[in-house]
C-alpha cells in the first residue's frame, strides 16, 4: 500500500494514497451524446407536504416551467422514486376520495381505475399495501399514508 523506502507520517499515512498510472489516462471526448430524450422541466416555487411521520414520502405541488407552464403534483419518496400525477387524474382522486376509502377497506382484490392510474390492494406481510401505478411507475403506500394524502385536502 505504501511506497517501500518512503517515510511514513502516521496522521497522514491512511489519507493519500498516489496513483500510479495518472499519465496514462486519457481524456475521451463524448461525439455521440444523444438529445432525444426529453429535457425534464425546472420546478419552481415548489413545496413538500409530508405524508408520513419519518417524512418517507412526500406530496410535492410546485410549477413546472416549460413552453407552457403548469402546476404539477409529485407523489413520491426520498429513493428517488415518483409518480408525476396530471391535474385531470389529481382532482379525479380528491373527488372519488370516498371511492377508494371504500376500496382499500373491503377485500376487494380487482384493480380500481381512475384514467390511467390504478389502484391495487396488496397484502405483504399480513398488511394491507396500495399500489399506485402510472405509465409503468409503481409507488406503494400503506393505508395511513393515503389517509394522510386525503387529509392535506382538507
Amino acid at each position: 500500500m505504501y511506497t517501500i523506502g518512503a517515510e511514513i507520517n502516521t496522521k497522514r499515512a491512511n489519507y493519500f494514497l498516489p496513483i500510479e498510472q495518472a499519465s496514462q489516462c486519457e481524456k475521451i471526448k463524448c461525439e455521440s451524446v444523444s438529445t432525444e430524450k426529453p429535457c425534464i422541466p425546472a420546478r419552481i416555487l415548489g413545496r413538500r407536504y409530508m405524508l408520513t411521520t419519518t417524512s418517507y414520502k412526500y406530496l410535492e405541488i410546485g410549477i413546472s416551467v416549460g413552453p407552457a407552464s403548469y402546476v404539477e403534483l409529485v407523489l413520491g419518496n426520498n429513493r428517488g422514486n415518483h409518480l408525476i400525477l396530471p391535474n385531470e387524474i389529481w382532482k379525479e382522486i380528491i373527488y372519488r376520495r370516498a371511492h377508494i376509502e371504500r376500496y382499500v377497506e373491503s377485500s376487494n382484490s380487482s384493480l380500481l381505475w381512475i384514467r390511467d392510474l390504478s389502484v391495487e390492494c396488496r397484502m405483504m406481510h399480513g398488511d394491507t399495501i396500495i399500489q399506485l401505478t402510472l405509465f409503468n411507475k409503481s409507488l406503494y403506500l400503506k393505508p395511513e399514508t393515503l389517509n394522510n394524502l386525503f387529509n392535506l385536502e382538507q
